[in-house]
């Protein structure tokens, strides 16, 4: 399962908690470093395990002695949180296939023949490709082209703008006298 993860991408996976070898909690781990997005309900009769398992930020999670009654209940929740996820940029590095929600980054650059992206955690990626592809897939999901080499998520600008004029404010409100009085 961990090496079919490595070549293709998923939107959810189910997973028992308790299993031979690797326990569930530990494979949501390394599959979810591969796609942080990635929607992980776990399948168990552990009950104990559940709070150990938050480390990884499931989904959801089905009781197998109630599993008719609990599948029901969430798939349609999965089916509500999978329509409201944004787009997803997908890119191989290394035959890993990598899925990034365009919120999460910050710009996407070019170097040569490769794509450097850096997100808002600080991450950076860095695959052959062209800016141009790029621009072309992503300009209607808020980002613009700065410079013949680059392309910045509009809402990013937006954010510093705000951040760099909330600043200016506050410093102009501290050097304003006001009387004692008030």
């Amino acid at each position: 399962m961990l090496v079919s993860n490595r070549t293709g991408s998923f939107d959810i996976i189910f997973l028992d908690i308790d299993m031979p070898d690797i326990d569930g909690i530990a494979a949501a781990g390394i599959i979810k470093k591969q796609n942080p997005k990635l929607l992980v309900v776990f399948v168990t009769s552990k009950d104990e395990l559940v709070y150990k398992s938050f480390e990884v930020h499931p989904f959801g999670y089905i009781r197998k002695s109630r599993f008719s009654e609990e599948i029901s209940k969430i798939v349609p929740d999965i089916k509500d949180e999978l329509s409201y996820k944004e787009y997803m940029l997908s890119f191989k590095i290394e035959g890993v296939i990598y899925r990034l929600c365009v919120d999460e980054i910050v710009y996407i650059q070019s170097t040569g023949n490769y794509i450097i992206i850096k997100t808002t955690d600080g991450a950076v990626y860095k695959y052959k490709d062209s800016i141009s592809k790029k621009e072309n897939e992503l300009w209607k999901h808020g980002f613009v082209r700065t410079h013949e080499m680059s392309s910045i998520a509009l809402k990013i600008v937006f954010v510093y703008f705000v951040s760099a004029f909330l600043g200016i404010i506050t410093y102009i409100i501290r050097k304003i006298p006001v009387p004692k009085k008030h």
